[in-house]
């Protein structure tokens, strides 16, 4: 389990940036001037690749 924060610009492809079959949940959400973060947790369910 790990904690990340993210910005608006980041979550959209939070796979992506990550890498890894998983699943973003939302705990909190801020905002702070014109800046939004986002805070919350990544769960990794599975690292591995498969290439066939």
């Amino acid at each position: 389990l790990s904690t990340v924060t993210l910005y608006p610009w980041d979550s959209k492809s939070i796979v992506t940036r990550f890498d890894t079959p998983g699943s973003f949940q939302y705990e909190e959400l801020t905002s702070q001037g014109h800046t939004t973060q986002i805070h919350g947790f990544y769960t990794v369910l599975s690292n591995t690749k498969t290439t066939e």
